[in-house]
Protein backbone atom coordinates (compact mmCIF):
# COMPACT_ATOMS: atom_id res chain seq x y z
CA UNK A 1 0.00 0.00 0.00
CA UNK A 2 0.99 3.17 -0.70
CA UNK A 3 2.40 5.55 2.09
CA UNK A 4 -0.81 7.68 3.07
CA UNK A 5 -0.74 11.26 4.76
CA UNK A 6 -4.32 12.78 5.62
CA UNK A 7 -2.65 16.21 4.82
CA UNK A 8 -5.88 18.17 6.30
CA UNK A 9 -7.39 18.89 10.24
CA UNK A 10 -10.70 18.23 8.44
CA UNK A 11 -10.08 14.94 6.69
CA UNK A 12 -8.28 13.75 10.21
CA UNK A 13 -10.94 14.38 11.90
CA UNK A 14 -13.64 12.60 9.42
CA UNK A 15 -11.37 9.50 8.73
CA UNK A 16 -11.11 9.24 13.09
CA UNK A 17 -14.64 9.59 13.31
CA UNK A 18 -14.87 6.73 10.54
CA UNK A 19 -12.90 4.76 11.83
CA UNK A 20 -13.22 4.68 15.33
CA UNK A 21 -17.20 3.79 14.25
CA UNK A 22 -15.87 0.82 11.93
CA UNK A 23 -12.61 -0.13 12.92
CA UNK A 24 -12.56 -3.01 10.68
CA UNK A 25 -12.53 -0.66 7.39
CA UNK A 26 -9.47 1.49 8.55
CA UNK A 27 -7.02 -0.23 6.30
CA UNK A 28 -9.70 0.84 3.35
CA UNK A 29 -10.55 4.09 4.59
CA UNK A 30 -7.02 5.30 4.67
CA UNK A 31 -6.51 3.85 0.94
CA UNK A 32 -9.71 6.13 -0.15
CA UNK A 33 -7.39 9.29 0.70
CA UNK A 34 -4.32 7.38 -0.90
CA UNK A 35 -1.85 9.41 -3.63
CA UNK A 36 -3.13 7.65 -6.33
CA UNK A 37 -6.99 7.81 -5.33
CA UNK A 38 -7.06 11.57 -4.83
CA UNK A 39 -4.92 12.27 -7.59
CA UNK A 40 -7.02 10.08 -10.36
CA UNK A 41 -9.71 12.08 -9.16
CA UNK A 42 -8.28 15.24 -8.92
CA UNK A 43 -7.64 15.11 -12.75
CA UNK A 44 -11.13 13.79 -13.08
CA UNK A 45 -12.34 17.05 -11.72
CA UNK A 46 -10.01 19.05 -13.68
CA UNK A 47 -11.31 17.35 -17.34
CA UNK A 48 -14.50 18.13 -16.77
CA UNK A 49 -14.01 21.75 -16.19
CA UNK A 50 -14.16 21.31 -20.38
CA UNK A 51 -17.87 19.64 -19.81
CA UNK A 52 -19.76 21.61 -17.38
CA UNK A 53 -21.28 24.77 -18.12
CA UNK A 54 -22.81 26.87 -16.08
CA UNK A 55 -25.90 27.17 -18.39
CA UNK A 56 -27.16 23.76 -16.99
CA UNK A 57 -28.32 22.40 -13.73
CA UNK A 58 -26.75 18.76 -13.19
CA UNK A 59 -28.28 15.76 -11.90
CA UNK A 60 -25.22 13.62 -11.11
CA UNK A 61 -24.41 9.56 -10.40
CA UNK A 62 -21.58 8.09 -9.61
CA UNK A 63 -21.65 4.50 -10.02
CA UNK A 64 -19.36 2.01 -7.74
CA UNK A 65 -18.78 5.02 -5.57
CA UNK A 66 -17.02 3.83 -2.70
CA UNK A 67 -16.84 6.51 0.05
CA UNK A 68 -17.63 9.74 -2.12
CA UNK A 69 -14.21 11.22 -1.76
CA UNK A 70 -15.01 12.13 -5.72
CA UNK A 71 -18.79 13.49 -4.95
CA UNK A 72 -16.99 16.36 -2.36
CA UNK A 73 -14.44 17.17 -5.05
CA UNK A 74 -17.71 17.73 -7.29
CA UNK A 75 -19.12 19.53 -4.54
CA UNK A 76 -16.58 21.50 -3.82
CA UNK A 77 -15.46 22.53 -7.62
CA UNK A 78 -19.26 22.81 -8.93
CA UNK A 79 -21.42 22.82 -6.31
CA UNK A 80 -23.67 25.61 -7.53
CA UNK A 81 -24.62 23.67 -10.40
CA UNK A 82 -25.46 20.95 -8.98
CA UNK A 83 -28.62 19.67 -7.34
CA UNK A 84 -28.20 15.97 -6.11
CA UNK A 85 -25.48 13.56 -6.40
CA UNK A 86 -26.43 10.03 -5.69
CA UNK A 87 -23.60 7.51 -4.78
CA UNK A 88 -24.21 3.91 -5.78
CA UNK A 89 -22.25 1.07 -4.36
CA UNK A 90 -23.32 -2.64 -3.79
CA UNK A 91 -21.20 -2.86 -0.48
CA UNK A 92 -23.73 -1.42 2.55
CA UNK A 93 -20.57 -0.15 4.81
CA UNK A 94 -19.39 1.77 1.88
CA UNK A 95 -22.51 4.21 2.56
CA UNK A 96 -22.53 4.05 6.16
CA UNK A 97 -18.94 5.33 6.33
CA UNK A 98 -19.88 7.93 3.01
CA UNK A 99 -22.17 9.19 5.30
CA UNK A 100 -19.80 10.22 8.06
CA UNK A 101 -17.10 11.20 5.66
CA UNK A 102 -19.60 13.46 3.81
CA UNK A 103 -21.25 15.32 5.20
CA UNK A 104 -23.39 17.18 2.75
CA UNK A 105 -27.30 17.13 1.51
CA UNK A 106 -26.59 17.30 -1.81
CA UNK A 107 -24.63 13.86 -1.82
CA UNK A 108 -27.06 10.73 -1.56
CA UNK A 109 -25.74 7.29 -0.92
CA UNK A 110 -27.62 4.66 -2.40
CA UNK A 111 -26.84 0.70 -1.48
CA UNK A 112 -27.48 -1.10 -5.07
CA UNK A 113 -26.19 -3.58 -7.95
CA UNK A 114 -26.01 -1.25 -10.79
CA UNK A 115 -26.43 -4.38 -12.78
CA UNK A 116 -29.55 -4.52 -12.24
CA UNK A 117 -30.92 -0.95 -13.16
CA UNK A 118 -32.26 0.82 -16.00
CA UNK A 119 -31.15 4.15 -16.01
CA UNK A 120 -34.22 5.53 -18.58
CA UNK A 121 -36.15 5.65 -14.98
CA UNK A 122 -33.72 8.33 -13.93
CA UNK A 123 -33.27 11.75 -15.24
CA UNK A 124 -29.22 12.14 -14.29
CA UNK A 125 -27.45 14.39 -17.03
CA UNK A 126 -23.44 13.07 -15.96
CA UNK A 127 -22.76 9.61 -14.29
CA UNK A 128 -19.43 8.78 -13.54
CA UNK A 129 -17.49 5.69 -13.21
CA UNK A 130 -14.48 5.29 -11.98
CA UNK A 131 -14.59 2.10 -10.73
CA UNK A 132 -14.91 -0.34 -14.39
CA UNK A 133 -11.88 -2.24 -13.78
CA UNK A 134 -14.60 -3.97 -10.51
CA UNK A 135 -17.34 -4.58 -12.87
CA UNK A 136 -17.89 -6.82 -16.02
CA UNK A 137 -18.60 -5.48 -19.20
CA UNK A 138 -22.01 -6.70 -19.31
CA UNK A 139 -22.90 -4.55 -16.41
CA UNK A 140 -21.08 -1.38 -18.22
CA UNK A 141 -22.81 -2.07 -21.58
CA UNK A 142 -26.29 -2.22 -19.47
CA UNK A 143 -25.66 0.91 -17.90
CA UNK A 144 -24.83 2.48 -21.30
CA UNK A 145 -27.63 0.97 -22.84
CA UNK A 146 -30.27 2.25 -20.57
CA UNK A 147 -28.44 5.67 -19.68
CA UNK A 148 -30.85 8.39 -21.56
CA UNK A 149 -29.59 10.19 -24.86
CA UNK A 150 -27.10 13.05 -24.33
CA UNK A 151 -26.06 11.57 -20.92
CA UNK A 152 -22.39 12.74 -20.51
CA UNK A 153 -20.78 9.41 -19.21
CA UNK A 154 -17.34 8.85 -17.85
CA UNK A 155 -15.21 6.12 -17.56
CA UNK A 156 -12.00 5.37 -15.68
CA UNK A 157 -10.33 2.11 -15.67
CA UNK A 158 -6.87 0.57 -15.40
CA UNK A 159 -3.89 -1.28 -16.25
CA UNK A 160 -2.78 -1.95 -12.44
CA UNK A 161 -2.85 -5.74 -11.22
CA UNK A 162 -4.57 -6.02 -8.72
CA UNK A 163 -6.39 -8.97 -6.29
CA UNK A 164 -10.00 -6.91 -7.19
CA UNK A 165 -9.11 -5.49 -10.00
CA UNK A 166 -11.05 -8.44 -12.73
CA UNK A 167 -11.68 -6.04 -15.70
CA UNK A 168 -8.47 -4.55 -16.24
CA UNK A 169 -7.61 -2.65 -19.83
CA UNK A 170 -4.23 -2.72 -21.47
CA UNK A 171 -4.57 1.19 -22.99
CA UNK A 172 -7.09 3.72 -23.35
CA UNK A 173 -7.29 2.91 -26.78
CA UNK A 174 -8.69 -0.18 -25.42
CA UNK A 175 -11.46 1.75 -23.21
CA UNK A 176 -12.51 3.54 -26.35
CA UNK A 177 -13.19 0.20 -28.46
CA UNK A 178 -15.06 -1.11 -25.85
CA UNK A 179 -17.71 0.94 -25.26
CA UNK A 180 -17.41 3.45 -28.44
CA UNK A 181 -21.28 1.81 -30.11
CA UNK A 182 -22.97 3.89 -27.32
CA UNK A 183 -21.12 7.43 -27.30
CA UNK A 184 -20.90 10.38 -29.36
CA UNK A 185 -18.09 12.87 -29.42
CA UNK A 186 -15.24 10.58 -27.01
CA UNK A 187 -12.61 11.97 -25.88
CA UNK A 188 -9.86 9.97 -24.37
CA UNK A 189 -7.21 10.76 -21.32
CA UNK A 190 -4.43 8.80 -20.29
CA UNK A 191 -3.17 9.69 -16.61
CA UNK A 192 0.89 7.92 -15.83
CA UNK A 193 2.03 6.91 -12.22
CA UNK A 194 5.50 5.18 -11.87
CA UNK A 195 4.55 1.40 -12.92
CA UNK A 196 1.15 1.86 -14.18
CA UNK A 197 -1.69 4.03 -15.59
CA UNK A 198 -5.61 5.07 -15.60
CA UNK A 199 -7.73 5.70 -18.77
CA UNK A 200 -10.72 7.90 -18.86
CA UNK A 201 -12.91 8.73 -21.20
CA UNK A 202 -15.87 11.07 -21.80
CA UNK A 203 -18.53 11.33 -23.99
CA UNK A 204 -22.17 11.89 -24.79
CA UNK A 205 -24.43 8.93 -25.10
CA UNK A 206 -25.93 8.23 -28.86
Amino acid sequence: MEDIKIDSEFWQIKVKKAIKKYPNRAVDIFHCFSPSQKESKEWLIKCLNDYITDKKIYDIAILGSWYGYLSYLLEKQFKNLITEIKCYDVDDLAKNVGKILIESKTTKFVTKDISSMNFQDYRYNLIINTSCEHMTDDTLHNWLFTTRANTTCVLQSTDKPARDHTNNVNDVDELVHKFQEHLNDIRSYTYNFNNWSRYMIIGNKK
